[in-house]
């Protein structure tokens, strides 16, 4: 995963499609090019398994997610950009969010407040493929994992029924302005 350090705004895009050109993708072409996008089917993270480490150390004993934690620390901005895979999270991401249990543990379990000082600007941009979906589900489990995060839902774009339609044009619109509006 590539670092970057010359942008004022450091944006992290957790992404959540195992398309590379698929819808997700289309509403992340407007999102400003200068983020690290981490792909959670292209590096996926062993599930947290509750073995309690966090509780003590502050820190997840599996290694493999050291350096998204440094980049989910040092970020300004989140971005979760994700289809919906049953009004939920695609298991990858879910890993992800699960394993940010470390979070919770440092600000429940051993008293940091906040676990994570940097405050964020998170974004949600969510894609369904039928044409009632909505990412309720999705922003509700996603609420409560911003308050150890330091971050703070400023903005979601959800574009519904993309199974038959490809033109994104006024969601990719949508997610412009979010990020215009928010700097």
């Amino acid at each position: 995963m590539k670092s970057v350090t010359t942008v004022k705004n450091k944006r992290l895009i957790l992404d959540g499609s195992p398309r590379q050109n698929g819808a997700t993708a289309a509403l992340l072409e407007a999102v400003p090019s200068e983020a690290v996008r981490f792909r959670c089917f292209d590096t996926p993270v062993l599930p947290c398994d509750d073995c309690r480490a966090c509780r003590v150390t502050g820190r997840c004993a599996k290694r493999d997610m050291d350096a998204l934690y440094e980049e989910i620390e040092q970020a300004d901005t989140l971005v979760f950009a994700t289809p919906l895979y049953n009004d939920s999270f695609p298991a990858p991401l879910k890993a992800v969010l699960d394993r940010c249990q470390v979070y919770w543990s440092r600000r429940f379990a051993l008293g940091q407040r906040p676990p994570i000082a940097r405050p964020k600007q998170v974004f949600l941009l969510t894609v369904g493929g039928a044409p009632n979906s909505n990412a309720d589900n999705v922003k509700r489990s996603l609420l409560p994992l911003l308050t150890v995060l330091n971050g703070r839902l400023v903005g979601e774009v959800h574009a519904a029924d993309t199974d038959r339609r490809t033109d994104l044009s006024a969601e990719r619109e949508a997610v412009a302005r979010l990020f215009s509006e928010s700097e």
